[in-house]
């Protein structure tokens, strides 16, 4: 159970609420729980949200807390970033979901970068601003690994932050939104600060979102939304990490495909293409110096992304 509560805190609540209404259900509850639990610790989250689906379809007379549909919100949220494979689409879709979820006017991706975070994607709806969304990199000085700044703070320990008014805060140095208020016409006011951990329990990335608004009027972020993305902050940490074991699997396997192409004579400059490499590697195979199982083996470790190279 403990493992689904870290993962999925709205889960546990929907299902002690359940008990409280049913006691005779305990055992059957308590042991979709643990299911449910192993099945996310291993990622597999299309089993989860079925799981899920189908305990609340045993006892459909039971009445649901207006948060019900939350759980299966995340875990489907969960299951399209672990499946989207293009970098720059899931990192906006990262902070897209978030806003969504927390009805956010602006939203910001850090990455680690040795002892910088890193603006990776950078919103605010009501001014029109979508920076790093196609790839590109905003250009916006790094943040210094210090704990004086409330992102890199959230990196170094871990620990998510809910700050109802910047500006009434003296907690940390806020000249950076305070700078980026003056350039663009704004007022920075709620914040929540979320670090993306791995099951390391390392930063991957720090997830900020500013200025929770319901009906227009900017309001502080709720303890249950703060909830909710570090509910979500999990599945990302995932995603990330699954993406950068991607990326760095495809660099070794590349290097590795180019040293062998150094074998043979071949007409091609460098650097080779893709094709170029494995037209070379299968010369290689048809002449018996290599195993064509290897070179199947080299290109199917590649993703489709790389091959494009």
């Amino acid at each position: 159970m403990r493992g689904l509560a870290n993962e999925f805190p709205e889960i546990e609540i929907y299902l002690e609420n359940t008990l409280e209404q049913k006691p005779y259900i305990f055992e059957k509850t308590a042991k979709a729980l643990s299911d449910v639990s192993a099945l996310v610790e291993v990622n597999d989250l299309d089993s989860a949200r079925r799981s899920l689906e189908h305990l609340a379809g045993v006892f459909p007379g039971l009445p649901e807390p207006q948060s019900s549909d939350v759980p299966s919100r995340i875990l489907d949220i969960g299951i399209a970033l672990t499946a989207e494979r293009d970098p720059d689409k899931l990192l906006d879709m990262i902070v897209d979901t978030a806003m969504s979820l927390t009805g956010s006017d602006g939203g910001t991706l850090y990455i680690p970068d040795g002892d910088v975070l890193r603006f990776k994607i950078s919103k605010t709806r009501s001014r029109g601003i979508n920076l790093g969304g196609n790839g590109d990199a905003p250009d916006i000085p790094p943040v210094p690994l210090c704990k004086e700044h409330i992102c890199a703070y959230s990196a170094i320990t871990g620990k998510s932050i809910n700050i109802a008014d910047v500006y009434s805060s003296t907690e940390f140095d806020f000249s950076g939104p305070k700078k980026y208020d003056a350039l663009n016409n704004y007022r920075t006011k709620s914040m929540v600060t979320i670090p993306l951990l791995n099951k390391s329990n390392e930063t991957v990335g720090v997830l900020q979102l500013i200025n929770a608004q319901t009906n227009g009027v900017v309001r502080a972020f709720t303890a249950e939304e703060e909830r909710i993305i570090r509910s979500l902050g999990s599945q990302i940490a995932i995603a990330l990490s699954n993406m950068r074991y991607l990326r760095e699997l495809n660099e070794q396997m590349w290097s590795f495909t180019v040293a062998m192409t150094e074998a043979t004579d071949h007409p091609y400059k460098k650097p080779l293409s893709m094709e170029q490499a494995f037209s070379i590697l299968r010369g290689m195979a048809d002449e018996g110096k290599i195993e064509l199982r290897l070179v199947n083996y080299l290109e199917s470790c590649l993703s489709e992304e790389y091959r494009a190279r």
